[in-house]
């Protein structure tokens, strides 16, 4: 997977993790010993790969976000509130100043075109449409590189 993202693009940074969802179906047991090896997996694709590193999803889960809080009724999946402090530290981890500007923009954008409306008939609603693709035309503009 690896070499293939490099023929398309040479200079292309690869990070790797180990999803912090356990596999009830392996036992806990056996979900401990699979995320074990995916562990010693990873670290030595990236000791061994340029532009390589490892982010660790999964031991801010374990280490950081252990009590049962941080996971969905399931007791399996992480709750919305750890992945968005997973997403967080992600981001603080590898997104340039750029980046989280052009996502502060995005975000409401999506949330407003992902909006389900009570009457999608309605005036307002059209007049809210119209102000969020007017919204996206803007931001499209400002980065023109970037697929929206």
């Amino acid at each position: 997977a690896i070499n293939m993202l490099r023929e398309r693009r040479a200079d292309v940074r690869i990070v790797l993790t180990v999803s912090p969802i356990r596999y009830a179906k392996y036992g806990f047991h056996g979900s401990a010993v699979s995320k074990a090896t995916l562990l010693l997996a990873a670290e030595q694709v990236a000791e061994q790969t340029e532009n390589c590193v490892y982010f660790p999803a999964y031991e801010i889960v374990c280490d950081e976000l252990r009590d049962y809080r941080f996971y969905a009724p399931d007791m399996l999946h992480p709750s919305q509130q750890a992945v968005d402090y997973i997403w967080e530290r992600f981001a603080d981890t590898f997104f340039s100043n750029e980046t989280k500007a052009f996502l502060s923009e995005w975000q409401p954008i999506k949330a407003a075109l992902n909006h389900r409306p009570f009457n999608p008939d309605s005036t307002e609603h059209r007049a809210f449409l119209e102000k969020t693709h007017q919204k996206l035309a803007a931001l499209k503009a400002r980065y023109p590189e970037m697929e929206i």
